[in-house]
Parts: structure tokens; sequence; C-alpha cells
């Protein structure tokens, strides 16, 4: 994936242990006379924000991070992140099985499915859309039968299974996979305190964005 505003690069991996993060909703809540209150989502998906800084331990580092950052001109482009804490379709300790993540139903036309993750128990489940998923990492299975690998593709734009032909009608299209999350630096100023212990900053925030 290549466009105006985003870089096909990762965030340099040693660079994201001990980055502190996660989801962000926004909800604006409204007290009431009663006692009660009312709350209005004003996003629908959440997104997600992490301060790398805690990760720069030495000097090596923070040089990794002046070159990345230089590359991205600060705030200008967007890149790929590997979030340390939720990277898979799989659950923790494990490795992505073709029967993770329920993409959809078969209606004998359709090849195409968005890639997502649920979270969350039935009644209460979340749906997130999958934007950055590792094609090499890829795998589906139709009603439970994985697909050779060569009948799974990832799109260009790195958000669907693309089957090599439509599911029967009824059929349950699930995947697994590993991914990232497109981000962007939050400031175009990088601080670095270089110091005779190594060096550090004060913060570093990678803001997630919509493609």
């Amino acid at each position: 994936m290549d466009s105006a505003g985003f870089h096909d690069v990762a965030f340099p991996a040693s660079i994201t242990v001990g980055a502190r993060g996660g989801p962000r909703y926004v909800t604006d809540v409204t007290a009431l006379a009663s006692g009660g209150e009312i709350r209005q989502a004003r996003w629908g998906q959440s997104l997600r924000q992490w301060d790398v800084a805690g990760a720069v331990t030495d000097l090596a580092k923070a040089q990794a991070l002046l070159a990345f950052f230089e590359a991205r001109q600060g705030r200008r482009f967007a890149f790929r992140f590997r979030d340390p804490l939720d990277h898979s379709s799989a659950p923790a300790g494990s490795q992505p099985s073709s029967t993770d993540q329920v993409l959809g139903t078969g209606d004998g036309s359709t090849a195409v499915f968005p890639l997502v993750k649920t979270y969350g128990d039935e009644p209460y489940t979340v749906t997130r859309p999958i934007a950055l998923a590792d094609a090499a990492s890829l795998s589906a299975a139709v009603d439970g039968e994985e697909l050779p690998s060569g009948d799974v593709a990832l799109s260009t734009d790195g958000q669907s299974a693309v089957l090599a032909s439509a599911p029967a009608a009824g059929s349950v299209v699930t995947a697994g996979f590993l991914f990232d999350v497109p981000v962007r630096f939050d400031s175009d100023e990088l601080a670095c305190l270089i110091g005779a212990q190594g060096a550090s900053l004060p913060a570093i925030t990678l803001r997630e964005v919509r493609l």
C-alpha cells in the first residue's frame, strides 16, 4: 500500500517494548439534575494511541527514532506500528489460525471479505476493521475447512481476504492473521535529551489514523 499520506514502512520493533497506550473513545457525558447522566459516543470505532518515550533507553534507539522521524517528516506521513499488546487475530500465546475470526457468510458470488477482529462476548461485542494485515500470516477457512494457501490472498489495500472462488451461500468464512496499525507522530518536533546515562525523551506520542 502506498498513498500520498502513508509510507508502507514499519516503526522500529526495538522501540515498541516499553510503549504505553491502547484504544481511546470519545464520549460526551451530560449530568442530569436527577443525578443520572446521558452518554453519547462521538466515534463508532476507537482510535489507539501510544507513548513510546519509555522504549528509548539508549543512544542507539534514540538515533533509530531520529532517523525514522526525519524520514516521516514529523506528522506528515503515517506508517505501520505493531501494537505489542494487540496485533493478532488469535488469543495471547497462540499462533493465528484460519478459524480465529468470522468475516462473513457466503452468498455464492462474493469472494472478497473485509478483515475484522471482534472483541467481547455476545450480545456485547465490538467489531474492529483491520487496516494493515500481514499478507504472509493470512489464512482462511470456509465452514471450518482451511483453504490452500494459493486460494486466499490479501487485497492490495491490506484490508480484505480475497478468495479464489466465492463460497457457497450460507457458508461461514473465517480467517487468521497478524496486523499493524496505521499511525503518525503527534508532533512535528522531536526533543531528545542526551546525557551521561544515555538518551531519553519526555514524550513521543503515536496516534492511529483512519486510512
